[in-house]
């Protein structure tokens, strides 16, 4: 479903000054307008830059609104680049700022971002808390248009905690604010079909979705949603070929890698029960690959976020030694000048008591002076260029230890993938084999019989468990020899499951990997234990994270 996120801005000409001057309020309105503008084309660097930039001015000259604004519209920078964690800091300080400082529709506005972010990290309960409030703060102000777009993502909370009585209400409020605003009253209806759906008002809901979807013409994420919607709803009737065409026509209109992965699970889910086996593999290969898209933009996203933090630091450095530049050179040129005075009172004083002497003296004594002090300055301007090399070299150290982590983390899910793949392929073939052996006609053909046998066969053999091997211990370097050094009494299958437990895996997936039973699972996790001498089996993915 559709949940509205807000971003603030000013509209004003762009007319970008130094850092190293003051900027006022015309000049902040163009340096947030031009943000905004590299937000929409997805230049988030350079976004943010200016932003942070926005930040430090107003926070000097202690602006407020433009604080908030800036923090507001780094954390949907953030946001969109998938780093949740600074995201949620950059809005919990414009929320701090908004109740301190501002009014109530600053502080609905990130409240309802704020309510977004835990919604997509399926934290239900924190959601419905911000958008309660957000949505209290718009009553307050009477803002219908905001009123009737909280109400419907109060809504799509209440349905997914299936409080359905409670989305009825919101949704009655939202059409209610809503009449002159149709393009946001449609994601009002869809939630309404999803509520009758959910009541087990099957015919209702499919009269209503049907209707519905001959009224919608622009393609976008509400044809997606009720497409989705429709699916269900058939599948719900038994109708497994329309529901298999309808989410077909929703992976077309699909438009991003996190909607075509639920079009493949469920298509997935339907080919097996249509028997439609090949088709059923082919999707599970899609899941595979739209897996591994999402999980290499997310992380592309943490390390633009990483390269971006970097860069801001490397930013707010360069300010402050401007900063410190510039009074720098206004003490020295004070002294100068001071200096200069001194010398021509000397000078002055000299030519009129006539000790041509005792000046040249006073003279030479100052330039050894000003000397000396000019070297003491050289070294120590030394130590502070030395200080910041090591500096930097030490972040781009840290950097580059994110980079092999990221890169050590990515080949880990794709081992883990690989698992899977081959859990969900052993899984799918233990269900022919069972069907087969089911029907007795199949089983007085000899052929039939000795492919069976093949296929069981295949389901124990251990090659693809020595390629998974190698992989492990590419990726995994020195974790195998450790285990094996420190507990040589473990046996090949006592290795095997310590490995698919280190990837996470479930009981149920590596079950199916070992093409046992999910008990024998449990009873091998528990001997295991004993052999590493842990009092319990509950600390043995933290012994292994140890090692």
């Amino acid at each position: 479903m559709k949940i509205y996120l807000f971003i603030v801005f000013y509209i004003s000409i762009f007319n970008f000054t130094s850092a190293l001057h003051a900027q006022n309020e015309i000049e902040l309105d163009s340096v947030l307008f031009q943000s905004l503008k590299f937000q929409k084309d997805r230049s988030y660097r350079k976004s943010i830059k200016l932003l942070t930039n926005l930040l430090v001015e107003s926070k000097e000259q202690k602006l407020y609104r433009y604080q908030f604004l800036a923090l507001n519209n780094l954390g949907v920078n953030y946001y969109s680049m998938l780093d949740y964690g600074e995201a949620l800091n950059n809005y919990l300080e414009a929320y701090k700022i908004s109740t301190e400082h501002l009014n109530k529709a600053e502080e609905m506005t990130v409240l309802n971002n704020l309510a977004i972010l835990y919604f997509d990290q399926g934290e239900l309960a924190k959601s419905k808390g911000y958008f309660l409030k957000a949505y209290k703060l718009a009553q307050l102000k009477g803002d219908d248009k905001k009123i009737g777009m909280y109400s419907i993502n109060l809504a799509i909370v209440a349905n997914m905690n299936n409080e359905l009585d409670k989305a009825i209400k919101y949704l009655n409020t939202a059409d209610s604010k809503l009449k002159n605003y149709p393009s946001i009253a449609i994601s009002s209806t869809i939630a309404r079909i999803e509520n009758l759906y959910k009541r087990n008002l099957i015919k209702e809901a499919n009269s209503m979705a049907l209707n519905t979807l001959s009224d919608l013409k622009a393609e976008g994420e509400e044809k997606f949603n009720l497409l989705l919607l429709i699916s269900d709803i058939l599948e719900s009737e038994g109708n497994l070929l329309r529901s298999k065409q309808y989410l077909e026509n929703a992976l077309k209109v699909s438009m991003t890698p996190k909607n075509k992965l639920q079009v493949f699970q469920k298509l997935v889910k339907l080919n097996k029960q249509l028997k439609e086996y090949d088709k059923a593999f082919a999707a599970l290969d899609s899941v595979i690959a739209t897996r591994d898209t999402i999980n290499n933009l997310k992380n592309s996203a943490l390390f633009e976020s990483a390269r971006v933090r970097f860069e801001i630091e490397n930013y707010k450095n360069e300010l402050s030694q401007n900063k410190k530049s510039l009074q720098l050179t206004q003490s020295r040129l004070r002294y100068f000048i001071g200096w200069s005075v001194v010398i021509l009172l000397l000078i002055a004083w000299a030519l009129r008591n006539s000790i041509i002497k005792s000046k040249q003296r006073k003279i030479i004594h100052n330039q050894f002076k000003k000397v000396i002090t000019l070297e003491l300055e050289k070294k120590e301007n030394d130590k502070i260029i030395l200080e910041r090399q090591l500096q930097n070299r030490k972040t781009m150290a840290l950097l580059e230890e994110e980079r092999l982590k990221n890169e050590i983390e990515s080949r880990n899910r794709k081992l883990a993938t690989k698992a899977l793949q081959i859990a969900n392929r052993n899984e799918l073939i233990d269900n022919i084999i069972n069907e087969l052996t089911e029907q007795k006609e199949v089983l007085k053909s000899k052929q039939v019989t000795r492919k069976i046998k093949e296929l069981k066969i295949l389901l124990k053999s251990d090659n693809e468990w020595k390629d998974f091997m190698i992989h492990f211990e590419q990726v995994n370097n020195g974790f195998l020899k450790k285990l094996k050094l420190q507990h040589p009494n473990l046996n090949v299958n006592d290795v095997r499951y310590l490995c698919y437990l280190y990837m996470n895996l479930s009981n149920k997936e590596i079950a199916s990997l070992f093409n046992v039973t999910q008990e024998a699972i449990r009873k091998r996790k528990e001997r295991v234990s004993d052999k590493l001498n842990l009092p319990n089996s509950k600390g043995l993915y933290n012994y292994l994270s140890s090692i």
